[in-house]
């Protein structure tokens, strides 16, 4: 869930009208149609960021210069 908002964070910022369709691969997750919904869910994703420890967890893997 954690690399998903990773992805999704920029994403939401960056598109602020229309869909953004954001999956993880197809059967790389246990419970792949309930982490697609929650990437999905753009009020889930912003609470997820509220949390200041994942906020910064994701903003590191974001923003950070190693590969």
């Amino acid at each position: 869930m954690t690399l998903g908002l990773i992805n999704a964070n920029p994403v939401v910022q960056a598109k602020k009208e229309g869909l953004v369709d954001i999956r993880v691969s197809p059967g790389s997750h246990a419970d792949e149609v309930s982490v697609n919904k929650q990437l999905n869910d753009k009020e889930r994703v912003v609470a997820a960021l509220e949390n200041p420890n994942l906020r910064q967890l994701v903003d590191e893997c974001i923003y950070s210069d190693e590969i």
